[in-house]
């Protein structure tokens, strides 16, 4: 009952800031009506996509939840059932492995 109430607590919170009416062209900050723009945002996303499902799970969730979804750590060790150290430790170690698959591999693609 305490996560729920969390969870909720932390939308209502978010809300304040963060309208999540905006469209995606906008949050990329990439023009509506510039289509070239629209599609390399969307192959970045889902260049990103791809490559969280091959990290390992925990570190994935741990991103996902923190980087993506807006928790705060203490959410993420919660969420997770573990310590706010090992969310940490996960978050840290997940951005890592996610940097250097897509520093990988844009090298691969890269004449």
């Amino acid at each position: 009952t305490r996560i729920a109430a969390n969870a909720l607590r932390a939308r209502r919170r978010e809300r304040r800031v963060v309208d999540r009416t905006v469209l995606l062209h906008e949050d990329l900050g990439v023009a509506p009506d510039d289509p070239e723009q629209v599609v390399v945002a969307r192959v970045a996303i889902a260049r990103v996509r791809a490559e969280l499902a091959t990290l390992r799970p925990v570190r994935a969730e741990a991103v996902l939840l923190h980087d993506v979804l807006g928790h705060d750590l203490a959410e993420v060790a919660v969420t997770t059932g573990v310590t706010i150290a090992a969310a940490q430790s996960r978050l840290v170690r997940g951005r890592r492995d996610l940097y250097r698959r897509l520093g990988r591999a844009r090298a691969q693609r890269s004449p």
